[in-house]
């Protein structure tokens, strides 16, 4: 995702007459339909750009994430983790859950069986989940420093920080539970909300 989201910003600026070497460069090819979907994407991280247009205006749900819940198997040990290792700053929370503030917005933990039966879905099953978490840093050697200190606070490498495919760098790790988190170093534009000074 964080690889499409450079893309089709260098694709965007091409649009607004900034930049083609990176076009020229590259051998990703985005069809038409797509070009306009990322597009969109790349075009709501940018609010002094975004324009609304009649596939949002009206609509009840809006181009937002309130919070992400995560299932996790032991909430105290979950809890340490993204407290204690990571530094995430906990909200006063009901002892069955744990609310952290992030910057732009809320990190759930949740008992797995629980969140599945509040989702009337099967909490079985196991592996690669289909999602990852981001969480954009501004240099390379800030991402290896991320990896570092969440595998000093129990989670898993996954993938060492590289260089990757769409022209940045990351790497991936698992928190207790095997959620993933890719941090990554995009040189292209800063990917989410920023960090406050």
């Amino acid at each position: 995702m964080t690889g499409n989201i450079a893309h089709a910003t260098k694709i965007r600026n091409l649009h607004v007459g900034y930049d083609n070497t990176f076009e020229q460069k590259s051998r990703i090819q985005i069809h038409s339909c797509e070009y306009h979907l990322i597009r969109e994407s790349v075009d709501s991280l940018y609010p002094d750009k975004l324009q609304v247009d009649s596939t949002t205006k009206g609509r009840n749900m809006k181009p937002r994430i309130s919070m992400v819940t995560l299932g996790v198997a032991d909430l105290a040990r979950s809890v340490k983790f993204y407290e204690q290792g990571l530094g995430f700053p906990r909200m006063e929370s009901p002892p069955e859950v744990a609310f952290f503030t992030l910057n732009g917005t809320w990190l759930g933990l949740y008992d797995r069986d629980a969140l599945a039966e509040d989702a009337t879905v099967s909490g079985e099953g196991s592996g690669f989940r289909g999602i990852a978490l981001a969480h954009n840093v501004a240099s390379e050697s800030e991402v290896d420093d991320v990896l570092a200190e969440a595998v000093a606070a129990g989670a898993t490498l996954v993938k060492p920080g590289q260089k990757v495919f769409w022209g940045g760098y990351s790497g991936y790790f698992a928190d207790p539970d095997g959620h993933l988190w890719e941090v990554a170093h995009n040189p292209f534009a800063w990917v989410g909300p920023k960090d406050p000074e």
